[in-house]
């Protein structure tokens, strides 16, 4: 068997998870990044004017009316985005679109970070221990957890506990609505030995971030949430630990070295859970973070031009252009007649995946956005690992590829729920119009701003669109925008008017404004290019033959991506998501064989 880049030593045994001949393409790949952001500063130019634009919906689009909703058995029903009766696309959502195209084409920095706050399931083993406010400080000590199974002898070890000891049981009942939980109570047993450590406050505050995602994530399952109300925020057993009030906190954590050989420490609730990592979005982002971080006035090229908002400053960059709503510009044409459409669920982002989201950073076994385990030792319980700090790099700019070849089956559901929804869809062949006001840009910038609305291909029928509106993993929302006309205007502020001239709009595409032999500009053009995806578009495929809801759902794959090797660790990450200029971005869908 080949794999792509590494872990060839990966054999596939009479059982478990292994490989089908069916493979997949992801929906969404990666624009990598260039070798960082120029900023300089703000400069006002001499051009105002507008860009007539046509917008052609060349998939279904989607373009939900929120204010509108309809909800029965909490499934969501929404109709096309209308203002009257008349169905429109939102200006907002184009510049959103465009802006982030010219980001990508300028080299600009992130405007827009989505998950600032890193983390993800580790592999790393964790130990007991105990959080306690104690003679003007946090502190951490060891402890010894005795798990009890059987309830009765749980209460009976209660009555004999120290003062330096406590409990814990974790989130669920034997039956809560007739919902069969575990329950795992356990006595944790303060040792007197100290865990020295540099970063344990805002281990604490990063401990409580935590928690809040798992509570997050399973907000809509009135059971658990009849648990966590009993067993946790009631008793303030495993969250707020920040308060200073010297009562035990039993928690798991583990640590690892830093850079100058300090001891840093992560908390988390359970002992395999979430790790939520000392590196931030931003930390990893490097000049790339967005300029409403930055200090000064000075601006990348995106922001300089769609405007931007300072952080804790009161200070802001209006914007030079201003997109006005999609009209229609001939008949609505509304897929299958109007009616409501049951699209398939949609998966949330999986930042928390690194073998997706990142690059691998060196020979390593498994890697997260802090560390990398280069090698284990030991079997089961006596399993050690060969832990090193590294430097995680970001794939890039996340884009969704196109589905030459999309059928309703890809997008089409036979069942509503409340994780998933129905929406009336504007069919392909759809035509609207809309412009682009601009103000004080100069010259240069009016030749990127025209050249990216239409990337670079002022034609119908060009190979190069956009993706646009609610469902783009599924297949919907792509869209080609065409530049009808460009005009600029020369103000004569004695006499209140201005003379108008028309650009030759073919005159912008005679060159590229862009650096096009850059990463970035081509994996730009590949990924926007409707004939990239040569296979099947799919969240990833794996089915454990377990016959259950979840059985084939994203989150198998994941899981089946980490190699068992034997030694009771399951964390040896064996496949990482091709980079868009690869000869072959598709990957294998996995089967578990009993």
């Amino acid at each position: 068997m080949a794999y792509n880049n590494y872990n060839n030593s990966f054999k596939s045994n009479e059982s478990g998870w292994t490989e089908t001949k069916e493979r997949f393409i992801n929906p969404y790949n990666f624009v990598r990044l260039g070798k960082g952001v120029e900023r300089t500063e703000i400069s006002d130019g001499t051009l105002t004017g507008k860009i007539r634009c046509k917008l052609i919906t060349k998939t279904p689009l989607a373009i939900p009316d929120a204010e509108k909703v309809e909800i029965s058995k909490e499934h969501k029903e929404y109709p096309f985005f209308r203002v009257g009766n008349t169905p429109m696309i939102p200006g907002s959502q184009i510049r959103g679109m465009i802006r982030s195209a010219y980001e990508t084409l300028s080299n600009s920095c992130f405007s827009v970070i989505n998950t600032p706050i890193l983390s993800s399931r580790s592999s790393a083993i964790r130990k007991p221990g105990i959080v306690q406010y104690y003679d003007g400080k946090f502190r951490l000590f060891e402890a010894n957890a005795r798990k009890y199974k059987n309830k009765n002898d749980f209460e009976q070890a209660k009555e004999n506990i120290g003062e330096y000891d406590t409990t814990r049981v974790w989130y669920g009942q034997e039956d809560i609505k007739k919902r069969k939980y575990n329950v795992k109570n356990y006595i944790f047993e303060c040792y007197a030995d100290e865990v020295e450590c540099v970063n344990l406050e805002q281990a604490i505050v990063d401990y409580n971030y935590n928690f809040s995602i798992y509570f997050k994530n399973k907000k809509n399952d009135e059971a658990i949430t009849s648990a966590f109300n009993t067993y946790i925020f009631k008793n303030d057993i495993v969250i707020d630990l920040k308060r200073k009030d010297g009562l035990l906190y039993p928690v798991f954590y583990y640590t690892m070295p830093d850079e100058n050989g300090n001891t840093l420490v992560y908390l988390m609730p359970s002992q395999i859970g979430r790790t939520v990592y000392r590196n931030k979005t931003e930390d990893l982002l490097g000049s790339y973070k967005s300029c409403s971080h930055t200090f000064g006035k000075e601006l990348c090229k995106a922001c300089e031009l769609f405007g931007i908002i300072k952080e804790n400053e009161k200070y802001a960059v209006a914007s030079k252009l201003r997109f006005s709503d999609a009209t229609l510009s001939s008949d609505y044409k509304p897929y299958k007649n109007g009616k409501k459409i049951i699209l398939k669920e949609l998966a949330s982002p999986k930042i928390s995946s690194t073998e997706f989201y990142s690059q691998k950073p060196g020979e390593c076994r498994y890697w997260t956005y802090d560390y990398m385990i280069k090698e284990y030792t030991g079997k089961g319980k006596n399993v050690k690992e060969d832990i090193e700090k590294c430097i995680v790099e970001l794939n890039g700019r996340k884009y969704f590829l196109h589905n030459p070849n999309l059928s309703e089956r890809d997008f089409v559901s036979n069942k509503g729920n409340n994780r998933n929804s129905s929406m009336e869809l504007a069919d392909k062949g759809n035509e609207f119009v809309f412009d682009v006001y601009f103000e004080n840009i100069n010259e240069k910038q009016l030749k990127e701003l025209v050249w990216c609305l239409a990337i670079g291909d002022n034609k119908a029928d060009s190979k190069q669109q956009y993706k646009l509106g609610h469902g783009k993993p599924l297949g919907l929302g792509s869209v080609k925008v065409l530049v009808d006309s460009v005009e600029t205007r020369t103000f004569d502020t004695e006499n209140f008017c201005y003379d108008v001239e028309k650009r030759n709009v073919r005159d912008f595409f005679d060159e590229i404004p862009f650096d096009d032999k850059s990463d970035y500009f081509k994996d730009f053009m590949i990924i926007t290019n409707i004939e990239t995806a040569n296979k099947k578009i799919s969240y990833p495929i794996a089915d454990d033959c377990k016959g259950t809801t979840n059985s084939k759902a994203g989150h198998q794959w994941f899981k089946a991506n980490k190699e068992a090797d034997g030694r009771g660790v399951k964390w040896n990450l064996r496949y990482t998501l091709p980079r868009i200029d690869s000869n072959d971005i598709s990957l294998p869908a996995y089967k578990y064989k009993k």
